[in-house]
């Protein structure tokens, strides 16, 4: 055997190994490091405050007082925002006035004002159609009523694909909708499938920890 396809018998099986491994590890979500012990942080408008682990670091926005936004991205497949603004107050205000409207019409137009949908659904639908365009794949789950920041919410599970060099990664989350007296609150948090038990009571903690305030409260 000639050296050269003594090279070729080792080094095409080596490379191929090498190239497995490569798209296995590709393939891994990043690990989700140890939560720190929580600390807590407050928006530099004084409109959200957070409890949230030490070690995840809270990147802040704000656009004249219209939306404030928090967001936590600890590692590329994990991210938490949580944002008011008052374009989605607004329409809820429209559903309400819409609904009012209706009920004020007698016969039909109070059985049609009884099946219309709750400002809080309708923000929490809007919220639905936002993600469906970021989110590949998107697809929600159960809704449950719930309280965050003392304000009634609705909370839904879903998943998605998320689109890698090697292909797609299975990832879940859960979305959260809320009416404050002026905005409204909505909370988007994602993380890979493999992460979902161990984020769940990191999300829990935060959402329990929550407050939102009018700006400048």
């Amino acid at each position: 055997m000639t050296k050269r396809v003594l090279y070729r018998v080792i080094w095409v099986p080596s490379v191929m190994v090498l190239a497995g491994l490569i798209v296995f590890f590709a393939q891994q979500p990043t690990a989700l490091p140890t939560p720190a012990p929580p600390t807590t942080f407050t928006t530099s408008d004084k409109t959200i405050t957070v409890s949230h682990p030490g070690n995840w670091q809270p990147l802040e926005g704000s656009m004249h007082a219209v939306k404030t936004k928090v967001k936590f991205e600890p590692t590329k497949n994990v991210r938490v925002v949580i944002e008011t603004d008052l374009a989605g107050s607004l329409i809820g205000d429209i559903s309400k006035a819409s609904s009012n409207m209706l009920s004020n019409l007698p016969g039909i137009g109070q059985q049609l004002a009884a099946k219309q949908k709750t400002p809080l659904e309708t923000v929490h639908e809007l919220q639905a159609k936002e993600l469906k365009e970021s989110y590949e794949g998107f697809q929600d789950g159960a809704t449950t009523k719930a309280k965050v920041a003392g304000l009634e919410a609705l909370v839904t599970d879903f998943t998605f694909q998320e689109r890698g060099v090697w292909g797609r990664r299975e990832m879940a989350g859960k979305r959260v909708s809320a009416l404050a007296s002026e905005r409204r609150l909505s909370i988007v948090c994602h993380y890979s499938k493999d992460a979902q038990e161990q984020m769940a009571p990191v999300i829990a903690q935060m959402l329990s920890s929550l407050q939102v305030r009018p700006t400048g409260g």
